[in-house]
C-alpha cells in the first residue's frame, strides 16, 4: 500500500512536476504558472494526505493480523467463540497501536507535512483565484474588504455627524 503510492509520488516528482515548473511564454490573458503551481501544490497535498490515511491505517493492519492467533479464523478456520470478548480484545489491542502511533515522531512529522501541503495549496489556490478574478475584471475579496470596511467608517462618521445635529435642534428652536 505504502510502496504504490511511494511509487506514484516518486515518478510525479520525477517527471511531471519539472514539466509544471518550467516558464511559460504569455501573449493575452492569463499566466500559466498560477494555474501550474496550484496543480503542483494538490500534487504534492494529494501525496501527503496519501500518506497520512496510509498511517492511519497500519494500527487496524496491525492488530488484525495481531488476532488471527488470538481465537481468531487463522489456522483453524473457526469462528470466535465468544465474539463480544473477541471483539473487546481486538479493541484493546488497537487501541495500544493508535497510542503507540499517535505519540511516534514520524506521525507528528507526517502529520505537520500533511498540514503544511494543505496550507500550501490553499495558498496557491487563492492566489489562482484571485489572479482569475482580476483577469475577469470582478472585484476582489481584498477590494471587498476594503470597501466593507470604508463603508462601516461612513456609517459611523454619519451616525456621529447626526448625533451632534440632534443636539443643536433644540437649541436654535428656543432661541
Amino acid at each position: 500500500d505504502q510502496n504504490i503510492a511511494k511509487i506514484c509520488h516518486d515518478l510525479y516528482e520525477d517527471d511531471f512536476r519539472r514539466l509544471l515548473n518550467m516558464p511559460h511564454l504569455r501573449l493575452t490573458g492569463l499566466t500559466q504558472e498560477p494555474l501550474n503551481r496550484a496543480t503542483d501544490k494538490f500534487n504534492q497535498f494529494q501525496a501527503a494526505m496519501a500518506a497520512f490515511i496510509s498511517m492511519l491505517y497500519l494500527p487496524v493492519k496491525k492488530s488484525l493480523r495481531a488476532m488471527e492467533g488470538v481465537g481468531g479464523r487463522g489456522r483453524q478456520g473457526k469462528p470466535p467463540e465468544d465474539f463480544k470478548e473477541y471483539y473487546k480484545g481486538w479493541l484493546k489491542i488497537l487501541e495500544g497501536y493508535y497510542m503507540t502511533l499517535f505519540q511516534s515522531a514520524e506521525f507528528v512529522r507526517t502529520l505537520v507535512h500533511t498540514l503544511t501541503a494543505l496550507q500550501d495549496f490553499t495558498m496557491a489556490k487563492d492566489a489562482l483565484m484571485a489572479e482569475a478574478m482580476a483577469a475577469l475584471s470582478l472585484p476582489s475579496r481584498q477590494d471587498l474588504d476594503d470597501l466593507y470596511r470604508e463603508m462601516y467608517v461612513l456609517k459611523k462618521s454619519l451616525r456621529e455627524i447626526s448625533k451632534k445635529i440632534d443636539l443643536t435642534e433644540p437649541a436654535r428652536e428656543h432661541g
